[in-house]
């Protein structure tokens, strides 16, 4: 799923961003999809080690516990400056998150960006300034995708 700027953007909120971030299930068949899409289209981890480390979830809890790490960057070697962040834990419950997502079809496919209230709660997580900023303009925007248009008469 879609979450961080890009989803802040998906949901009517304009903002700039500079990568794209994925929350992704840790499930081990999902994980493998997920890497082999990856690998397929030829990105690769910034840093030095494995997408096979990135799978292993000891591995993901040395990282943040030594280093303080909490996304996996990849990147296209084409396009340096296009990173996607990966989430390197379940901040929130991915399968409830996955069941609210949004669905927007384009062409020739669709994605899927978190929903409003689970990007609010990702962003509180996150508890940066920006992300306060964000979670304002997502509870407008939340308000007016709730509204119904009221019928006046002439």
């Amino acid at each position: 799923m879609v979450i961080g700027g890009i989803a802040v953007n998906l949901h009517g909120v304009e903002r700039p961003t500079g990568d794209l971030d994925l929350l992704v299930s840790f499930e081990k068949s999902n994980l493998e999809k997920f890497i082999s899409a990856m690998k397929a289209i030829g990105w690769v981890p910034r840093l030095p080690v494995t997408f096979e480390e990135f799978s292993d979830p000891k591995k993901r809890a040395q990282w943040k516990k030594e280093k303080g790490m909490k996304v996996f960057s990849i990147y296209n070697p084409k396009r340096p400056l296009e990173p996607i962040d990966v989430m390197t834990e379940d901040y929130i419950d991915f399968d409830k998150a996955y069941r609210n997502r949004v669905v927007e079809t384009t062409t020739p496919g669709s994605i899927s960006p978190i929903s409003i209230p689970d990007l609010i709660r990702l962003r509180k997580i996150a508890g940066r300034e920006r992300d306060k900023i964000d979670i304002m303009g997502l509870r407008q925007a939340e308000g007016y995708k709730g509204e119904k248009k009221k019928k006046t008469r002439i």
